[in-house]
């Protein structure tokens, strides 16, 4: 076995593919979004009463922890392969983390058109319907 098939086997891996894919559509990003928010809604409010008895000046830190490390979760997870779905540079997700652009970036992830994923028109995904 040649090294260009061992890279190829890895790169092909099932887990690789689910977390992280090159390229991901408007409905996947939708989709992971959604499955990481439930997950950190369930999580937060397992530890909510942890959090309350911690002391008044360590609840900042506390909550600013939380949001990077969710930060660093999301960006391969969902952004950065959006954002190769939509033709931009990845380093451009850094600038998530600026207070105001996060907003326009989530809103520019979330209704671009992809540039690298298949679309599938209605006639196609069902062979035996006819498109108005």
């Amino acid at each position: 076995m040649t090294n260009n098939d061992s890279n190829q086997q890895k790169d092909s891996s099932p887990i690789k593919k689910i977390f992280m894919p090159s390229a991901i559509d408007r409905r996947e990003f939708v989709g992971r979004n959604m499955a990481f928010f439930v997950v950190t809604s369930i999580a937060l409010g397992h530890f909510s009463e942890d959090l309350e008895n911690i002391p008044e000046h360590l609840t900042a830190p506390a909550y600013i922890s939380i949001s990077i490390i969710s930060i660093l979760f999301l960006l391969p997870f969902s952004i950065i392969p959006r954002m190769r779905d939509i033709g931009f540079n990845p380093f451009f997700s850094f600038l998530i983390l600026i207070p105001g652009v996060n907003i326009v970036m989530g809103l520019m992830l979330l209704f671009s058109p992809g540039k690298h994923t298949k679309h599938v028109s209605p006639s196609e995904s069902h062979p035996g319907r006819k498109s108005p």
